[in-house]
Order: C-alpha cells, then structure tokens, then sequence
C-alpha cells in the first residue's frame, strides 16, 4: 500500500503514525493505492458472509464441523472481512462474538494443522495400502476392469481403517486428497488404468464417509436428495413431482452446495471410463447416508458392475479368441475325418470300442480355454507362440461351445452344454449366475431400523458401559409405554369427546330457547338465529354454535341456505384420505415387521450368538431370536391398536382444517421410538445397531401377486370400515345437526307473558330485506361516531342519567303524546327560521321521522304525509311531529291509527273536541263532499290489511267471510251501513265507540247513526255539539274551578266566552255561540 499527499509527496508502506499525521480535505485529498502483491488470490470481501454468518448461529459442535470442513475458506480475506463487519457493527455482544469467534477458527486450523502433519506419514501409508488392495496377490498385477475380489479386497480393507481411525473426516479427506494426487500424476503420465483405479478408491471412501454421516437428514431437501439415490437420473423429475412436502430449488442448490463443501464434492472425481449410469450410481451414493438404503443401493450397482464387467470381457475375449477357434474347428474336421478313416478299415474286423465324433466334440467344447491352448500347442501354428508369456492363472473363461454357435457350427451333434461352464474370474458358476439374474426370484435387502425395538438384537455385543445398558433398556421400555399411554389417551373419552351425534339434541334445546328470543335481536330486528345461520361476525352471542355451522358447512362443502348434501364433500374426502394415509402409514410398519421377523429367522441359530464380522450375524441364539420375536410381535399389537386408535380421532374430527394436522401429530406418535433412539439412545449402542447388515430375503412372482393382493385386500377393508361405521353417520349427523341449527322458519322471535300466561310473537325483517338499508339505530350511532359532538345529536336522545334514560327507553308513545306533547308541525322549527322552547326535546323525534322518509337531512311535513295513514311503527313518528298534516285535530278524518298511542297528540284531541262542540250533530253526507268520501273508503280499504298484519286473522274464515262484503257496502252507503253490522267483529267493539288500539270512534262521523243527538247522558266518544245547550257532565279537572257554578261566579264565561261555551254552554247562558243555537235536529 502507499499514499500520494497533495503536493505529490508519494509514501511506500505508510506505517501508522504516518497515517496519523494525514489531515485529508476536499482542498486537500490523499489518494490511497493498493496493490495485491500476494501469489494466491483471496475472493471477494463479501463471498465470505455466507460463511460468517453461519458460523455466528452455529452451536459448538456444528461450529467445528464448519471450520473443518470449510478450512480452505479461512485465508486473509476471510479475516479481513470478519474485522471489517466487526468495525462496523455497533452491538457489543455481536462484536464480541465476532471476536471470539475470530479466536476459535485460529485456534482450530491451527490445531488441525498440526494434527495433520503428526498423521500425515499415517494417512499416506493407508491410503498406499487401500490402493494396493486394487492389484492382484503379488501387488504387482492389475486387472482392468478390476475382478469383484478387488472391490470385495477395496471394501474390507477401507472399513477396517476407517473403524480404526473412528470415522474421523481429517482421515477420510486426507485420503481422498491423496488419491486425487496420485491420479492426476498418473493422468499426465498417460496411464489410464491407474488413473481409473484412484477413481474407483476415491468412490469407494466418499461412499464408506457418507454411510456414516447425517448430514442428509436435516432438512427437507435432503431427504429429497437421499430419495433420488434408489432411482435413475431419468426419474428424477417425475419424483420431484410426487414429492409431499415442498421443496424449494434455492434451498436444494444450497443444501448439495453445503455437502460438497463438507463431503461430496469428492465424488465429481467418480467415473472415470465407465458410463454414465454407473457414475449416477456412485454420486447417488453420496446423496443417501442411511445404511438401511444404502444396502439396496450398493448391492444393485455391484450386480450392474459384475454384469457389465463380464458383457465386457465376454466381448473382448471374442474379439481375440476368434483366430483359434479358427484352428481349433480346422483340427476338429481332421478328427472328423480321421474318424472316419478308421471306421471304414475297421468294417470287417470285430466291434471295438470307439469314440463318437459327437462325444469328441463336446469333450472340446468344455475344455478350458487356456488349457487347451497349453496342451494343443504343438498342433496349431505360429499364430499361438505370441501367447506363450500368459499368465498362470487364467484371467476368463469362455464358453467354446457359445462361440462356435456364433461362427455357424451347425453339425450334428455339436451340442452346446452351458450349465456346466465355470466362470472363474468371477467366483460364481452359470447355476450362481443364473440363480442371480432369474426374473422370477428377486432378493430384497432387509435392513435393521434405527429403533429401540432393535436393541436385543445387540445387547451384550455392544463393548459398553453397564449405565449405557441400563439406559438403553430404560429408553426401550419407556418408548414403548409412551405409545401405549397414547393409545389410552386416544380412545379417553376425555380426548375424543362425547359423540357427535349427541349435538342434535343440543341443537334442538337451542333452537327451542334463546335462538328465538326477543331479547337477542339485533339494531336491525333480525333474530339470534338468522343472525348465526348466515355467519354474522358481529355476534357476541352463541358463537360456538355460529363455528358448528361453519366447520360444517366447509366439512360437507354446503352453502349457508343448503340443507342436501352435494356430490362432492370436500371434508369427507379428506378425512377418507387422512384415514388412508394412516392406514397406509401403519401398513408399511406391519410389513417392516413382518419382514424383519423373516429376515430374523433366515439367520441359522444356535446355543450363543456369534459374529461373522462387524454387524453380521454368523449365528443367532434360541434366546435372544425368541425375545426378539415377542418384541417385534408386541410392535406389531401396539401399532393395530394405534391404528385403531387414529382411525377413531381422524373419523371424529369435525374441522376441515384440522385433519392434515391431526394425521401428522398421529405419525409422529409412531415415530416415537425412532426420536428416542435418535435423541437419547447411547451412541456406543446407536453405532452397533446402525452398523446391523442387512439381510436379503428372496422374493418370487407368486409371492409378490399373493402379498399384492393381500394388501390390497386389506387396504380396501380398512377404509370401508371408518366410513360405514364412522365418517358416513358422521356426515348425516352434521346434515341434521344443521337443519335443527337453521331448518324451517327463522324469522320471528317471541316472548312469555307471564301475567297472562301467552307467549307473544314478533315477526321479524330478513337480512336480504335489510342488506342495502341501514337501521335508524345504526345510522344515528354511525353519525355520532364521526360527524357529531359528544352529547348532541340530531337522532339521539341523549338523557342526563341512568334513570332518565331507562325511562326514555322503555316510555311508549302513548305516555309520551299524554304528557308530552304539542298539536303542531315542528318542519317549520327544525326547517325554517322559527323556534320553540321544545324543539331540543323534539329533535331527536324530527330527524327520526325524516330518516323513515328517506330524506335523512331534515324533510318537510309535506314530504312525509304519505306516512300518515301508512300501517307501519314507523309511521308513529310522523303523525308525532306532523299532527296537523296527518289530521290528527280534525273531526273528518280517515279515523286510522289517529289515536294517542298511534303517534297523534293528547292536545290535537283536545283541540278536536273543542271544534266539535260547535259542529252540527248529524251525519256526514259523502255525497256532498268528494274529499271526505276518499277519506271515509280509505279506512275501509285499510281495515282488513290492519287487522291481518296486528291481529292475524284469516278473513278467509267462515265465521268471517261476511267481512268483505260489508266493508264493499259501508263503503258505499255511508253511515247507514253501520246499522247493518254495529260491532267490529274482530275487536268485539262498537263502530261507533272506536278501538283504542287501532282507529278513532265512527261516532264524530255518524252521529245520528250512532244514537249521540238521543241518549240522555252523551257518551263520551259522541261530538259534544250533540249535548245541545247543556253544561258537560265531565267538567275538566286541571283548571282551577270545579263546576260551572264556580266559573260563573269566578268571571271565567266573560273572560274566556268559547272555552265556557264548551262546557257551561248552559250556566254562561252562551247556547248563541254553538251551531244552530245549540239545537239538536
């Protein structure tokens, strides 16, 4: 490094106080220049973040296992960074870390340096002595390609060192750096067969590491990687497509990065001359670390090996025999004809024994090769000489017989005799071989699972402490226990619940109670139920009965208003395919069983246990094949009751979302053994029971059909026992839990009247009748909440506290129009300039009426006069607040709903009577006045929809199918027809007195037909202009005179001339103020 200052002064190697003195500026700039005078190139600062960062979440074990697998990545560059990140980052306890970690990885390189250097003599002499293995007894020869004895010899011996230097990584990669070394020297020396014989070792040490390691299993796409060892590189994609969980390509590409910057990277040497299935082989090797799969693996590539190997040779030797063979027919036609020679000289002497030509042929026809050029070697030509320095042992043997087939030899009697050709090179005779390569029989390596349950087959072999023993006979019993308490647990009553079936009761008590109650109506008078059925979130109330309702609708794939149960029901098929799954889960334990107790007893027993080599059974003995069997049989019991048990908890689950996590916490209760043995079982004993070999069980075509068929049998039984017994009543259940939730009528609610002992109903308003319409409630609180003070409101009526406004509440209108209540328009108060002391108090009332006519902002009494005679609560208000509109003060008027309770004030009534007292007593003539007969048909018209909608009656009736006729004749005839029929026949009362619930008295229209100008004491629903001049019988309480006499004497006639023409017409002597003189016609 150097530095140039602003006066050009340059600086080579600045040392630190040479840097202190540097005050740079933007005037006054330093220039830096750095050159990289080192031979080897670290890489680029921020290549090593990847590294660091694992190294800061690693634990200690993994930490080690980075810095020794990744040692080629801590050069200057690396440190250089580290301090960089260290510099910049602001945590103390991170920069720290990073500290302490800078520490450990110097320390560790230079601890493995040395223990490299102190082995190195010791790792060179293994590995001369592994590659020597490869060449022939006398270590000199190699045969290319290499006899199965020199894999057999590679294997053993690898194993052997490799167990003596404890699976140590340092061993396995100083070796393999070895091999890569002497390869590439005997690459460039042009020797090819050494260069494939250090590939064939480098393969053989990657596959031996990999055996022992887990490095595969930690993640997902490692496990995926381990799949792809057992199948061809062409079946890749298919099963990346049948893969379960995801797998992530990023996450893949990271995880074989990982590994082969630990291990596999080794094996991109592999290869080599050999084509290009046998190198997916070896790589494949490397993606799968179980033993268990690693037996099938490497036993199928051995199989493939020895037959392309002897394909190979057979095609060699071919090519190279066939010059002898030439010789070998050519001396086979002089026997021939010398053969016969001697049978025609001796045609006339006695029989002699004598040799047919066809047994001479086939004694030549199984000679071996390399004897019979030996012994014929004086016979044949110069040809052969150049074979006289071959080895003593021969390399092949050739079936003659084969070949001679091939060139042609179709002569009688030669006779082709196959069976009994030995192949020697390659240890087997064609029985072997074709005992190996018979389609009809397969062998299937059974391989030992890593479980407690395998524990026996190694206990007292394992070289292990007493407190390992114990504990390993501890995790065995305690497993097992542990899946059993889970079966209990399964099958409590407690767990599983009370059976769904029981729900339809508690359906119908709940439909039958509160679902119906007045007092669970919401803002918009729609009830509890409604309000569940259609999945209203806002509920606070019956909740659980709303999710019921989902988890079965979303389990039968019903809509909110379908009571029959579609084709295709999502939950149904779920939970069968749940069930499936377990069952197939525990399908495949049955048949690990099954198969290890087969695989068991193929092994010969014997007094004692004995070893033919690490983790191979030589002999079993009677005890511990027995105790072995009653575990694996006490499995075998335990997972039918799990399955059971898992059967029952998926058929009862009634959440869709629920299964999938339900079937794999049930897996993983099967799995439990396997955790314990992986997470607790002692290590000494783990590596003896992973290092068990497998064992090949044969498998014939009429075994595998019988077993198939048996499976399927047996599959096929299991699922049609879950759905007749569980899962199809489970679905008819929730169909009739359902329509017991929100069958037939929803819409009304109702409420015991306990005085009367009736239970009174309400129908209330569908949510499809309300979707686009907003509640008078929820609009007033809506505008409170954003548009509005505190406490002011235009539809709210706020009280001052709790008292006034629980009687604000529950105040009906009747109590309201008697008290409070003024005979006037209040449009032109809240509308125009105009004010009142009361309009506050009648605020709330005005705005209110206005929302129900639509015009929310304020309308006039105008706008709202078509609610007038409307048959709806809402119309109350109007008549409230516009009384004069509505005619609540006048005498001719449409008489319905014009009463107190009805909306229409006590003053107007009052203001009525006055009027009438100076009104002619007689009947209306609809004749004369076209309005007032609108008027008068307009409650007759109203009459029968009134009495429908508040009472329900059926005018249908017999006892009330006169009613249409008559309203059609009142109609038209007037007062008259009162005469006909006098008393309402649904209120029991008379016409002419009104209904106090529902109309005014007739009587202010038909006075003379109601008997008022006759009667002696004036009732008090007659016109008071029907008393004549006479003072009133029911003299007024709240003024401050009693009777007539008092206001006489008070000077109350002369003062106040029309009020004591009402009463004291008489006493006042004021009959001139009344119609007609007060005289009655």
């Amino acid at each position: 490094m150097a530095i140039t200052l602003d006066n050009g002064t340059r600086i080579d190697r600045p040392t630190a106080q040479d840097l202190r003195k540097l005050k740079p500026t933007k005037l006054r700039p330093v220039v830096f220049h750095w050159r990289d005078a080192s031979k080897d190139q670290t890489n680029a600062p921020k290549e090593y973040d990847e590294i660091i960062q694992r190294l800061l979440t690693a634990g200690p074990q993994d930490f080690e296992e980075l810095v020794r697998a990744n040692w080629k990545m801590f050069d200057r560059g690396f440190y250089f960074r580290l301090y960089n990140l260290r510099e910049d980052c602001e945590d103390p306890a991170l920069k720290q870390k990073m500290a302490n970690m800078e520490k450990y990885t110097l320390e560790l390189i230079q601890k493995a340096q040395e223990q490299t250097r102190k082995k190195l003599p010791e790792n060179d002499a293994d590995a001369q002595a592994i590659l020597v293995t490869m060449l022939e007894e006398d270590s000199q020869t190699l045969l290319w390609p290499p006899p199965p004895e020199a894999y057999a010899r590679l294997a053993e011996e690898i194993t052997k060192r490799a167990t003596r230097s404890k699976y140590e990584d340092g061993w396995f990669e100083s070796l393999v750096e070895i091999c890569e070394s002497f390869g590439a020297k005997m690459q460039a020396k042009g020797e090819t067969q050494m260069l494939g014989m250090s590939q064939i070792v480098m393969q053989r040490l990657v596959t031996e590491w990999l055996r022992h390691d887990s490095i595969w299993e930690e993640t997902a796409e490692g496990r995926f990687l381990f799949r792809l060892m057992s199948i061809t590189h062409e079946q890749w994609e298919s099963q990346y497509m049948y893969e379960q969980e995801p797998v992530d390509p990023m996450k893949l590409r990271e995880e074989i990065k990982i590994v082969s910057e630990t291990k596999a990277s080794f094996s991109c040497v592999c290869g080599g001359s050999y084509k290009s299935e046998n190198k997916f082989n070896f790589r494949s090797m490397a993606y799968g670390l179980s033993a268990v799969k690693l037996e099938k693996a490497i036993m199928n590539l051995e199989m493939r090996l020895h037959e392309e190997f002897r394909k190979d040779v057979s095609r060699q030797v071919t090519k190279q025999i066939k010059p002898y063979v030439q010789q070998i027919k050519a001396l086979q036609s002089q026997v021939e004809s010398l053969s016969a020679r001697q049978g025609s000289k001796t045609t006339s002497s006695p029989p002699q024994p004598s040799v047919e030509p066809e047994h001479g042929a086939q004694e030549l026809l199984h000679v071996d090769l390399d004897t019979l050029l030996t012994e014929g070697e004086a016979n044949v030509d110069e040809n052969l000489s150049d074979n006289s320095e071959r080895p003593q042992q021969p390399c092949v043997s050739i079936d003659i017989g084969d070949l001679l087939q091939k060139e042609g030899s179709g002569q009688p009697g030669m006779k082709a005799d196959h069976e009994k050709v030995i192949d020697q090179s390659l240890g087997l005779n064609s029985n072997d071989s074709k005992g190996m390569l018979d389609p009809e029989i397969v062998e299937e390596p059974v391989a030992f699972l890593e479980t407690a349950w395998n524990l026996v087959l190694v206990l007292g072999h394992t070289n292990c402490g007493p407190a390992d023993l114990i504990i390993a006979c501890f995790l065995w019993l305690g497993s097992g226990l542990m899946q059993i308490s889970f079966f209990f647990i399964l099958l409590s009553d407690d767990f599983l619940g009370e059976p769904f079936g029981n729900q339809v009761e508690v359906a119908k008590a709940w439909r039958e109670s509160i679902a119906h109650d007045f007092k669970h109506m919401d803002l918009g008078d729609e009830s509890l139920v409604s309000r569940v059925c259609r999945a209203d979130r806002t509920l606070i109330l019956s909740t659980s009965q709303m999710q019921m309702l989902d988890q079965i609708n979303a389990f039968l794939g019903l809509g909110k208003e379908e009571f029959e149960a579609p084709y295709f029901q999502p939950g149904v098929l779920l939970c069968m395919m749940c069930i499936l799954l377990w069952c197939l889960y525990l399908l495949n334990e049955f048949r690990l069983v099954l198969f290890s107790l087969e695989a068991v007893s193929q092994v010969p027993r014997g007094p004692r246990t004995q070893w033919r080599r690490r983790g191979g059974f030589q002999t079993i003995s009677y005890g511990r094949f027995g105790v072995y069997c009653f575990m694996r049989l006490a499995r075998f019991f335990i997972a039918v009751g799990l399955l059971y048990a898992g059967v029952q908890w998926l058929a009862g689950t009634i959440s869709i979302t629920e299964l999938i996590l339900n079937a794999v916490a049930l897996s993983a209760v099967l799995q439990i053994d396997e955790m314990v043995f992986a997470a607790l079982m002692p290590k000494k004993i783990q590596i003896c029971i992973q290092d068990l070999e497998a064992i090949k069980v044969r498998y014939s075509k009429g075994r595998s059909q019988t077993e198939s068929v048996i499976l399927v049998v047996a599959i096929s039984l299991l699922m049609l026992w879950p759905w007749t017994h569980n899962v199809g009543p489970l679905s008819w259940d929730m169909l009739e839990v359902k329509r017991q939730y929100c069958g037939g009528t929803q819409n009304f609610v109702v409420a015991g009247n306990q005085i009367q002992g009736v239970t009174v109903g309400l129908v209330t308003s569908e949510y499809a009748q309300g979707v686009n319409q907003t509640s008078l409630t929820r609009f007033a609180v809506r505008r409170h909440i954003w548009e509005e003070p505190l406490g002011s409101s235009n539809y709210i009526r706020f009280t001052k506290d709790r008292s006034s406004f629980v009687t604000a509440r529950d105040m009906d209108m009747h109590q309201r129009n008697t008290h409070d209540s003024l005979c006037m328009d209040f449009d032109d108060i809240f509308l125009g300039n105009a004010t009142h002391e009361l309009q506050e108090f009648y605020r709330p009332y005005f705005y209110s009426a206005s929302f129900e006519a639509g015009i929310p902002e304020g309308a006039s009494c105008a706008e709202m006069a078509h609610l007038c005679h409307s048959l709806d609560s809402q119309a109350r208000l109007v008549r409230h607040v516009c009384p004069r509109t509505c005619g609540c003060h006048l005498q001719h008027t449409n008489p319905l709903l014009k009463l107190v309770g009805e909306g229409c004030s006590k003053a107007c009534f009052t203001e009525q009577e006055y009027a009438m007292r100076f009104s002619a007593c007689k009947d209306v003539d609809l004749e004369e006045s076209p309005h007032l007969r609108e008027a008068w048909e307009g409650f007759w018209d109203s009459y029968k929809p009134l009495m429908e909608q508040r009472v329900g009656m059926n005018f249908s009736s017999p006892s009330l199918s006169f009613v249409p006729d008559f309203l059609t004749y009142v109609k038209k005839v007037g007062c008259p027809g009162l005469s006909v029929v006098a008393i309402d026949p649904v209120t029991r009362s008379p016409w002419c007195s009104g209904s106090q619930l529902y109309y005014g008295p007739l009587a202010n229209w038909c006075p003379q037909t109601c008997g008022c100008h006759t009667s002696e004491t004036l009732p008090t629903w007659c016109p008071r202009s029907c008393e004549g001049c006479k003072d009133t019988a029911n003299f007024p309480t709240h003024i401050r005179v009693s009777d007539c006499a008092q206001s006489l004497q008070a000077g109350l006639c002369e003062a106040y001339p029309l009020e004591s023409a009402v009463y004291c017409a008489e006493t006042c002597n004021l009959c001139s103020a009344l119609h007609n003189n007060g005289t009655i016609d």
